[in-house]
C-alpha cells in the first residue's frame, strides 16, 4: 500500500458510458473521513473499495465501524478493515474486523456505484440494467448501469481523480458537489393503476431532515424487482446478472440523447457601441445563453459585418455579504487571461476542422488563437478583432466584435456557425471548495472555478471539441441520428405461455408482435436479446411495451395488465451507428 496507485492505471483514460468518448478517470469516496489508502490499482477507505482497473465503480463495505484516520490497510494481497466502535457513538450495527482476500472467482452478485459527470453534449451509448441494485462492467469492457439510481440531490459531494483525495476543477466543469451516482437521463412509466411504480416514492425522510432511497422501497409488484443472480443462474448468457432483474408492468422507457440547445444570433441595424454597457437598441431583448452557476447572461449579435458577442455576470458576493474584488493581473495580448476573471469564447462550424479562441480578462487584457485540424491551437495567429470590458462592483461585462472576413480567413463558415463559451472565476473569498475532509471549505490555496456552455472536451481550452450549433436569425434544426437498439428479456415469474404476451414499439413504429418472453427463450430464466437497426431519433428514443393480455376494466377504469401479465424488461442497450467520436452536434 502506500500514497497514491500507479500512474500506468491513474492516467488511463475511461470511456464516458454515455457519451462514448476518452475521458478521464474520477471517482466519489464513500465517506469523507479519514484518508484513502492506496494499493498500484485500488484504493480503499472508510467503508468503500474503488478497484480503478475494473473502474465499475465504488463498492460499500457496510455496517462496519472503521477507523476515522488509517481505516484500511492493503497488504500481502489482503485487505484488513478494523474495527472502531470502541469510542465512538455512530451507530453502526457490526463490531467487528474484517480481512478480505482474493476470490477464487467473481460472484454474479457484485455491484458498485459508478460515478461521474453526465453528459452535456449528446448520449451516444448506454447500457441499462433495469431494476439491478448498481453498476457493473462486464468482460468485454461495457459498463452497464442500475437503473434507477440514487436521487441528484442525495448524497452530495466532490469528484476526485483517480488515486487522489483532492477535488477535481476541469475547465467547463463548475466546482459544486455532485451525486455519488453518475445520473442516467431515463424516464420510465409503468402499468398498474394506483400500484404503479413512482421513483419519487423511493425517498424516505423521517424527522423532517434524515433521508433514506431504496428503489421500489414499497415492494409494489410494479416496476424494478430482482432476485439473487447467485442463487437464480439465467441460462443461455454469460452475463446472468443482467437478467436477474427487471421492470415489471413497463409501459414506456424515454431515454434522452440530446442536452445541447442550438442558438440563434440576432440581426441588429446598427453596430452596438463597442462600450461594454450593454445598452442601446442593439443589446435589448432576453439572452440567447445563459449560465445557472455564474449567472452569466450572453447576448449573440450580426449585421453584415461582424459577429458581436457580449456577456454580464454578477458581483461575486461572499459569505459575509462583501463584495469580491475581479482579478486583473494579466496584462497586454496574447495572455493567459484564464488566471483572471474573464471570459472565453470558441467559435468554429459544421465541418469541426477549425477553432477560433478568443479571451478577454477583467483587466482588458485578450488572447486569440487557432486550432486547425486536430492540431492544438496556435496563439501565432492574429486575426483583428475588437473587445471592450467594464468590472466594477456592480458586475462583471464583456463586448466582442469579430469581423466575418477574420472568420473567412480562419476557415470558417458563417452560414453554418458553431459556439461554446467559458466563464472563468478567480476565487478571492478564501471559500475554495477544493478539499472535502478535515480541513473543510476554506483551504489556504485559492482555487480557479470556470463554467461552460458545454464541457470543452478532454484537451479543454487548448482544443475545445463541443460546440452548440448557431444559426443567424433561426436556430439551426438538428439532424435525426442513426442507433441500434438492444433489448434484453428474461422471464423470472412463475407464468405459463400467453400469459405474459405484449407489443414493442420504438419510435412508434411496432418491431415486435405478440411477444412472449417465455415461449420465445423456450423455459424460465433463460435469456433473450432482440437487436434492431437503424431506428431514427433526434432529441429522445421511445421504447414503448402494450400488452394484448389485460384484465377486464374495473369501473371506468381503462384494463390494466396484472403483475403476471404486463411487459418486463431486464436490459436496454443503445448505440449511436457509425458515431465519430466527436460529442458536438452538427446542424
Amino acid at each position: 500500500g502506500g500514497a497514491a496507485i500507479a500512474p500506468s492505471v491513474a492516467n488511463a483514460l475511461r470511456i464516458n458510458p454515455l457519451s462514448g468518448e476518452p475521458e478521464l478517470k474520477v471517482y466519489r469516496p464513500s465517506v469523507v473521513c479519514g484518508a484513502p489508502y492506496f494499493s498500484d490499482y485500488m484504493m480503499s477507505g472508510r467503508s468503500g473499495i474503488y478497484d480503478f482497473a475494473d473502474d465499475s465503480g465504488m463498492r460499500f463495505v457496510g455496517g462496519v465501524k472503521t477507523r476515522c484516520t488509517t481505516p484500511q490497510v492493503v497488504a500481502l494481497g489482503l485487505i484488513m478493515i478494523s474495527d472502531e466502535t470502541g469510542h465512538c457513538s455512530c451507530n453502526l450495527p457490526f463490531r467487528t474486523t474484517l480481512a478480505l482476500a482474493p476470490a477464487e472467482r467473481r460472484l454474479n452478485e457484485d455491484w458498485a456505484m459508478f460515478h461521474d459527470r453526465t453528459p452535456d453534449t449528446q448520449l451516444r451509448r448506454a447500457a441499462i440494467n433495469l431494476g439491478a441494485p448498481g453498476d457493473r462492467r462486464d468482460d468485454q469492457g461495457t459498463l452497464w448501469l442500475g437503473f434507477p439510481r440514487p436521487p441528484a440531490d442525495k448524497g452530495m459531494g466532490n469528484s476526485l481523480a483517480a488515486g487522489k483525495q483532492y477535488t477535481v476543477a476541469n475547465p467547463g466543469d463548475w466546482l459544486r458537489f455532485t451525486p455519488p451516482a453518475m445520473q442516467v437521463p431515463l424516464e420510465i412509466e409503468t402499468y398498474g393503476g394506483p400500484l404503479a411504480y413512482h421513483p419519487e416514492e423511493d425517498v424516505y425522510t423521517a424527522y423532517g431532515w434524515s433521508s433514506s432511497w431504496g428503489a421500489n422501497r414499497k415492494g409494489l409488484p410494479f416496476g424494478p424487482n430482482r432476485v439473487n443472480p447467485d442463487r437464480v443462474i439465467v441460462q443461455g448468457t454469460d452475463r446472468p446478472w443482467i437478467y436477474a432483474s427487471s421492470y415489471r408492468g413497463i409501459r414506456k422507457a424515454t431515454l434522452k440523447l440530446n442536452f445541447i440547445k442550438p442558438v440563434a444570433s440576432v440581426a441588429c441595424d446598427k453596430p452596438p457601441a463597442l462600450d461594454a454597457a450593454l445598452a442601446g437598441p442593439a443589446w435589448a431583448g432576453e439572452p440567447q445563453i445563459a449560465l445557472p452557476f455564474t449567472g452569466t447572461k450572453v447576448y449573440l449579435r450580426h449585421d453584415a459585418a461582424n459577429l458581436y458577442l457580449a456577456a454580464r455576470r454578477p458581483s461575486v458576493v461572499n459569505r459575509l455579504g462583501a463584495v469580491s474584488p475581479w482579478s486583473k493581473s494579466t496584462k497586454g495580448d496574447d495572455a493567459a487571461v484564464w488566471l483572471d476573471d474573464s471570459i472565453e469564447f470558441f467559435l468554429s462550424d459544421a465541418k469541426g476542422k477549425g477553432v477560433v479562441h478568443l479571451g478577454v480578462s477583467a483587466s482588458g487584457a485578450r488572447y486569440d488563437a487557432l486550432a486547425s485540424g486536430g492540431d492544438l491551437e496556435d496563439k501565432a495567429w492574429g486575426g483583428p478583432w475588437k473587445s471592450a470590458v467594464v468590472a466594477d462592483e456592480k458586475g462583471l461585462a464583456f463586448e466582442l466584435a469579430i469581423p466575418w472576413s477574420t472568420l473567412a480567413g480562419a476557415g470558417l463558415d458563417r452560414d453554418q456557425m458553431t459556439i461554446n463559451l467559458l466563464i472563468n472565476q478567480r476565487d478571492v473569498t478564501g471559500e475554495a471548495n477544493k478539499y472535502p475532509g478535515n480541513l473543510g471549505r476554506n483551504f489556504s490555496e485559492a482555487e480557479r472555478a470556470s463554467e461552460a456552455m458545454v464541457s470543452l472536451g478532454i484537451r479543454g481550452r487548448s482544443r475545445c471539441e463541443h460546440f452548440a450549433p448557431m444559426g443567424l436569425g433561426t436556430a439551426p434544426t438538428l439532424p435525426p441520428r442513426s442507433f441500434a437498439v438492444r433489448l434484453h428479456f428474461a422471464e423470472l415469474d412463475d407464468v405459463k405461455p400467453g400469459q405474459r404476451v405484449f407489443d414493442v414499439k420504438i419510435q412508434g413504429q411496432t418491431v415486435l408482435r405478440n411477444f412472449d418472453v417465455l415461449k420465445e427463450a423456450g423455459g424460465r430464466e433463460k435469456a433473450v436479446v432482440k437487436e434492431f437497426s437503424h431506428i431514427q431519433a433526434g432529441d429522445t428514443m421511445a421504447v414503448e411495451f402494450v400488452p394484448v393480455v389485460t384484465i377486464a376494466p374495473v369501473g371506468t377504469m381503462p384494463a390494466e395488465p396484472t403483475p403476471m401479465s404486463g411487459p418486463i424488461l431486464s436490459g436496454l442497450e443503445v448505440e449511436e451507428e457509425n458515431a465519430a467520436g466527436a460529442a458536438s452536434p452538427r446542424p
